[in-house]
């Protein structure tokens, strides 16, 4: 395990960080982190009045508010002309991308159903969404791997949910265009977060020059594990029944409930921890924990099937 804090911190003054979903939680907590050391911070988020009071309350908390070092960019994972408009958005505000941290993620258990783009929306959301973003970005990103330091990450946070809750499949591509109602929302929600590690495998093998890492924050206290339901009483109940489980398991495993700000320190070490003690393509427990992920997670055959679906998907998209 690696010891990691705030004082850990390294010089990362004119450094250019994006991060979808950074309005609230784990988001927030590194946006403010990495603000308070003088990056340069982007957020990506769907809401703009609740992004708008997020920067409100960055600025507010940071001891040298600038605000030109922290922007509102608004973006919905879950659709993909909104992804790209997102990435235009951006291209045509920065000249380089140091960090994108892939963030933002749902557990909804309000309802079935898939997005406007047809996709059942955790795999939309938590990877296809991520997926678009990363493949527009990459030029500039590529490029700012060539100038500078030559440090270009890409952290996409995951879930140790896939250790427990992944169909035994991993994914179930013939229905990834229909609600899976034959999967329960816990195991949609793995399926997507299967995805995001296997998706980062394959990153690392395609970009050698950017560092691509999957994290898993830890059994947080954040809007996915607790109060994410906004269905039923029967919702609310089977939500915190999960939310029991859950706990259960991480407590078997020796792990506690974090804070945000706790839950936020693998996250903010992947973006600007030691790079000499990463391997690009790795899923890391916190804090710099790896090779904790079962064997769907380690699936070279599956990860090579995810990359061409996903390609297919976003090419598809931009017809």
């Amino acid at each position: 395990m690696v010891q990691f804090e705030d004082s850990s911190i390294p010089n990362v003054t004119g450094k250019i960080v994006l991060i979808t979903g950074g309005n609230t939680g784990l988001g927030y907590i590194a946006a403010l982190s990495l603000l308070s050391h003088d990056a340069s911070v982007y957020i990506f988020c769907r809401n703009a009045e609740k992004s708008q009071l997020a920067i409100a309350s960055l600025s507010k908390a940071i001891s040298n508010p600038n605000t030109q070092k922290l922007g509102f960019v608004q973006c919905d994972l879950s659709a993909m002309a909104s992804v790209r408009k997102a990435a235009t958005e951006i291209l045509q505000r920065v000249k380089r991308i140091d960090i994108l941290m892939c963030n933002a993620g749902i557990m909804d258990f309000s309802n079935d159903g898939v997005t406007a783009d047809g996709y059942e929306k955790h795999m939309a959301t938590n990877h296809l969404g991520h997926a678009l973003l990363v493949k527009l970005l990459t030029p500039m990103l590529e490029e700012s791997a060539r100038g500078g330091e030559g440090d270009v990450r890409i952290v996409v946070l995951t879930s140790a949910t896939v250790n427990f809750f992944a169909p035994k499949e991993g994914i179930i591509f013939e229905n990834l265009k229909t609600e899976q109602k034959e999967l329960s929302v816990e195991q949609r929600y793995a399926q997507s977060k299967l995805a995001n590690i296997l998706y980062v495998k394959e990153l690392a093998k395609r970009y050698p020059k950017l560092l691509c890492l999957a994290i898993h924050p830890g059994l947080v206290e954040t809007g996915i594990s607790y109060g994410g339901c906004q269905g039923s009483w029967g919702d609310y109940l089977w939500t915190m029944f999960f939310n029991s489980v859950a706990k259960f398991c991480w407590k078997v495993c020796g792990a506690g409930m974090k804070s945000p700000e706790e839950g936020a320190w693998n996250q903010i070490w992947g973006c600007v921890g030691n790079r000499e003690e990463m391997k690009s393509g790795e899923y890391y427990e916190p804090v710099g924990v790896e090779g904790k992920g079962v064997a769907l997670t380690r699936d070279a055959g599956l990860g090579e099937r995810l990359w061409e679906w996903t390609e297919g998907q976003l090419k598809l998209s931009a017809e």
